[in-house]
């Protein structure tokens, strides 16, 4: 169900905050793409809520970043230990903080299953 698909997101969440690495981030989207489309398919599909957040999913810029690494479209970088002590994702020679555009997306998914609990 997209609520347990949720649950695994936080997990992979965990995984990466405990080991950022490409493997670890690579989970994290993947799962989160997943959970997307897991919810377009859901039952719950045709409340007025649903579409009004699966719009405002869709038109995230981190989630569709995410989903172009998944489809091949964009290559990631993940280099550890960059600007002193941090970690630093390189997509289309951009710099993002990977527990940063982790946690926008964590947010995202995070405010919906707190609202409906399901």
């Amino acid at each position: 169900s997209p609520r347990n698909l949720f649950e695994k997101l936080l997990r992979e969440s965990d995984n990466l905050e405990i080991v950022t690495s490409g493997d670890n981030f690579f989970n994290f989207i993947a799962t989160a793409c997943a959970l997307k489309e897991w919810m377009k398919k859901s039952p719950e599909m045709s409340t007025e809520v649903l579409k009004r957040f699966l719009k405002r999913v869709s038109q995230h810029k981190s989630l569709n970043i995410c989903r172009d690494i998944l489809c091949g479209k964009t290559e990631f970088k993940l280099v550890i230990g960059a600007s002193g002590n941090g970690e630093k994702l390189i997509i289309d020679d951009l710099n993002y903080d990977p527990i940063e555009v982790k946690n926008e997306i964590l947010d995202l998914f995070a405010l919906h299953f707190r609202i409906k609990g399901q």
